[in-house]
């Protein structure tokens, strides 16, 4: 499993209900531009992109399944991050 998330093109996140990063593969680190992933810091300790942080909020208070598309612009190009 580890494997294929480390391969995989598509960022990865692993959050739990306490809003810690259990899990980020390469991929999420690149997009979301993290330099070092610490297992079990506070999501917003990491990320500073704040559309995905309400998203996840969102996600971990909702009962039903979220979707949403979000843009990431990095310093020459924007890629679309979409769940």
């Amino acid at each position: 499993l580890n494997t294929m998330l480390e391969n995989m093109r598509e960022g990865i996140l692993l959050i739990d209900s306490r809003e810690r990063v259990l899990r980020m593969n390469n991929a999420a680190q690149v997009l979301l531009d993290v330099r070092e992933f610490e297992q079990e810091r506070l999501i917003q300790e990491i990320v500073r992109l704040a559309p995905l942080l309400r998203f996840i909020k969102r996600a971990l208070n909702s009962s039903e399944s979220c979707n949403e598309v979000i843009l990431v612009e990095k310093k020459s190009s924007s890629k679309e991050v979409d769940d």
